[in-house]
């Protein structure tokens, strides 16, 4: 039953995001008091564990989504982002906008979590898009091809080499 709720609850995110235009923030709050809800949890625990997996967020990547959003809207605002989409669309070919995306994503992704790449890559995912006159939505998942495949499989990422630490750990 608890499976359905859930289910139910993350169609009920993406609903309210697609339909009613509603910021995905909200959206994300109003999923989670529904689970609360409907999962039989008191008012008062839901609060608390949604206080709880917030700040718990925020404390680990919350610095880094700001300050990468602020970069993206500074990129945008001034043109960089666009300038960058054509530089790269130029080195790559205008056909090809989503192996551009990729790319950068798997060059960014070396030095920078995969999920801060994202958010910092974002005005230039959509002023490519713009540019190539392409679906965003392929062009997000292009963008998190690229972070994604160089965080799981290139050594000097994070990724491999959490892991690495982690098998390391175990062996002894």
């Amino acid at each position: 039953m608890l499976f359905i709720v859930l289910a139910i609850g993350v169609f009920l995110i993406v609903f309210a995001t697609t339909k009613f235009k509603l910021h995905p923030f909200l959206s994300l709050l109003l999923g989670t008091l529904f689970v609360g809800f409907a999962s039989g949890m008191p008012l008062d625990r839901i609060v608390e564990n949604i206080n709880g997996g917030f700040s718990g967020l925020m404390t680990s990547i919350g610095l880094v989504i700001v300050f990468g959003t602020i970069i993206g809207t500074i990129l945008e605002k001034v043109g960089a982002a666009l300038r960058m989409a054509e530089v790269v669309l130029r080195i790559v070919g205008p056909k090809r906008p989503q192996l551009a995306m990729s790319m950068i994503g798997f060059i960014v992704s070396i030095p920078v979590f995969c999920d801060s790449g994202f958010v910092i890559l974002s005005s230039l995912r959509k002023a490519l898009s713009r540019r190539a006159k392409v679906a965003v939505a392929s062009m997000s998942v292009a963008l998190a091809t690229g972070l994604y495949a160089t965080h799981t499989l290139v050594p000097p990422t994070p990724g491999p080499i959490a892991a690495a630490g982690i098998s390391e750990r175990m062996d002894t």
